[in-house]
Formats: structure tokens, sequence, C-alpha cells
């Protein structure tokens, strides 16, 4: 989670996820977490580039959805 999505390759990334998914209850949490953290960057871009409504307001919805159904990831 310490490093952003865009910073890993696709091969980082699928053997960091499915690392993580492997690991049972905790492992599904923590992927949980990264989306999250994930939708809340692309939540403060929109407000720092000035976005539209819709885009802020949708960037809102997905984070908000994502914090409070902590279930497995997708």
């Amino acid at each position: 989670m310490l490093r952003n999505r865009e910073d890993l390759t696709d091969e980082q990334f699928a053997t960091m996820w499915n690392a993580l998914l492997g690991e049972g209850r905790i492992g599904h949490a923590l992927p949980t977490a990264c989306i999250a953290k994930e939708n809340l960057r692309t939540l403060l871009a929109c407000a720092r580039t000035g976005a539209d409504g819709y885009q802020v307001g949708h960037a809102h919805w997905k984070f908000l959805t994502r914090c409070r159904t902590p279930t497995s990831p997708r």
C-alpha cells in the first residue's frame, strides 16, 4: 500500500495482489484498503484539477462505497 498503482508494473502488482489473496481474511482486507486508498487519490486529484461536479461526485461515491462495503476485492 505504500506504492501507488501506477508506480508498479503489471507483474509487480499481480505478484503483490495474488500473495495477499492467498493469506485468507487479512489478505482480503488489505487489497480492499488499497482500493479505497486509490479511490481517495482519484477523488483528491479531481478536486485538485478542477474536474466538473459529476466527476467529483462519482469519485466521491466510489470512495465512500468502497469504505462502507469492505468485502473481498473487486
